[in-house]
Formats: C-alpha cells, structure tokens, sequence
C-alpha cells in the first residue's frame, strides 16, 4: 500500500513515535537509554529541534517536538539510524531495529500539546510499569522538576510552564486521563512469551522451578522484567505473587532490594 503524506503542522510542533521491530526491545540496559538521549541531543543541534517532551520506552519512544526548519523526517531518520547503527554493534548483531519509518501528528493548538505532553509523561503508568508518572526514570517530566533533572538540558522547560502556577504541572500529569493522542497498542507480550523471558533470565526450563527459588532471588528477576517493561499485574499473574507485593519493590545501585516502592 502507499504511504501517505505526513500532515504538515501550521505552528510546526509534533508528536512523534517510534517503536521497535517484532515486538523487540530497544533499550536492554540503562546505558542505552542514555545512549538514545544523547544521540537526541546531538540530531536537536543539528537540526535546531526544540524538545518539549519525551518517554523512552523498553520498546518504543514518544517525543514531542518543534522543526523549525521543517526537516523533521530527516532529523528522526537521523535520530533513529544513528542509534540503531549502536545498537547492532553493542549487541553483534545485524539488520533493522526500528519498525518501519516513525508515526507522527501535529499539534495545532496550546492545549493540544499540553494534551500530548501529559500523554507522553503518563506512558509508563497506562503500562502499569509504575503508579505515577514521576516515578519512571527516562521521561521528560523530571526536567520539570528540576534544572538538574533536565539531563543535557534537552527540554525547554519554559513555555510549558508558563502556562501553570507553581507546582501545578507535575500535579496535573498526575491527573487521571482517557486521552489517547497517537495512541498505539504496547506491543505486549503474551503471557507464554513473556514466561521464556523470565526463564531465560533465570536460566531455568519450568516456571515452577522458578516458583521454588529463594524469594529475594525471585524478586531480583521480577526487577529485571520490570525494566525490561513487562507490566507488573502481568508478573504477578504468571509468577503467583501479590501484585501489591511487586509495586513495593525497590532496587539499590548495586540491583539488590533495599525496601519499599521500585523507583527512587
């Protein structure tokens, strides 16, 4: 079938959305994650992007944007092909890691792109990965928090912000919502894909071997899933442990649990 045209944005801002092949990861470690976003950084200087917002994903990645010089496809194709060159060489490995070209849609108006941006914050809560959208790692939202948490000051904080009393924003994303932007299926994985993972993992043939390891050991695989962006009632409902359980989980620098509520 022929592709369709992108819709040219009037105030030249975008959503924009890119996802893995074959339901593959993107990021396998932290260090990718951070990889991604300094390749970011460096596509946004050469094409002079503006960055309002953005959410990496185990398997796809959502920023909202501004293309000033109306480049935007050549600047995500640079984006996106400059990282997966990385990823094929960290991993040995060859051939496409993004799933055809990138979708996007243009936002005309000031409340359609606060719309978006919340959308974007709220990605890893509508995946059950976490309950509030501060508290996944490789999102936007903690450039609004903070001046130190805008990691390479990538985002330009300051017209989103102007349009909220002190403190307000983060409150608002908090919000619940229905809105569904671009929306896209998570690419979820069956629960019998989602139990070989967990298995190779912990290098084990049978879930009910899993079922028998030590219980600090279980939940040690049970963080990795989670960073792998498995949701946790998923986790739960295969592995037989509360729920309430998993989303008291938190993990120390050196990946042991240290107490309560997964992300710091």
């Amino acid at each position: 079938m022929p592709r369709h045209s992108r819709v040219k944005s009037k105030t030249n801002i975008y959503h924009v959305m890119s996802r893995a092949l074959n339901k593959q990861l993107l990021f396998d470690e932290e260090i990718d994650y951070i990889r991604y976003l300094q390749i970011l950084n460096n596509v946004k200087k050469e094409f002079g992007l503006i960055i309002y917002a953005y959410c990496l994903m185990s398997n796809h990645v959502h920023i909202v944007l501004k293309d000033s010089k109306n480049e935007l496809s050549k600047a995500i194709r640079r984006l996106n092909s400059i990282y997966a060159m990385y990823y094929n060489k960290k991993n040995i490995r060859t051939g496409y890691v993004f799933s055809d070209r990138f979708k996007s849609e243009s936002i005309e108006t000031k409340e359609y792109l606060l719309t978006c941006i919340r959308y974007v914050h709220r990605n890893p809560v509508k995946a059950g990965i976490c309950k509030r959208a501060n508290q996944y790692k490789f999102t936007s939202i903690h450039a609004y928090k903070s001046e130190s948490g805008n990691y390479l000051k990538l985002v330009n904080v300051r017209p989103v912000l102007k349009l909220f009393n002190n403190g307000d924003f983060l409150k608002w994303n908090d919000e619940e919502s229905d809105e569904q932007c671009m929306d896209i299926t998570f690419n979820k994985l069956s629960d019998a894909e989602v139990i070989r993972e967990l298995l190779n993992i912990a290098k084990l043939k049978k879930i009910n071997d899993f079922r028998k390891l030590d219980e600090p050991v279980k939940m040690i695989m049970i963080l990795k899933m989670i960073d792998r962006g498995i949701p946790m009632m998923q986790l739960s409902r295969i592995t037989g442990i509360y729920y309430s359980k998993i989303q008291k989980l938190k993990k120390g620098q050196n990946g042991k649990i240290v107490g309560l509520t997964y992300f710091n």
